[in-house]
């Protein structure tokens, strides 16, 4: 939902990161943070559902989701689970 093409997608201000070795089974807690000016994400997970833990780095009660919607500097601490 943009009316703003960006170049890339940056993983902790880097456009190409190595990322640990996972398997199947596996839980990855991940902050997700929407750093662009003027453009909102859906995001959803093809590995199951997403479960939120936090918001704008403060807890909140866990709640699973099917898809999170991301406005503009909003952070989301989820878990994920490796299919």
């Amino acid at each position: 939902v943009s009316d703003v093409k960006y170049e890339r997608f940056l993983l902790n201000g880097i456009p190409h990161a190595s990322l640990p070795r996972l398997k199947a089974g596996d839980r990855v807690r991940l902050r997700i943070v929407n750093g662009a000016s003027s453009t909102y994400f859906w995001l959803r997970y093809s590995g199951g559902k997403i479960l939120v833990v936090a918001s704008d780095g403060k807890d909140v009660v866990a709640v699973d989701e099917d898809r999170l919607f991301f406005a503009v500097s909003v952070s989301f601490d989820v878990f994920l689970s490796v299919p």
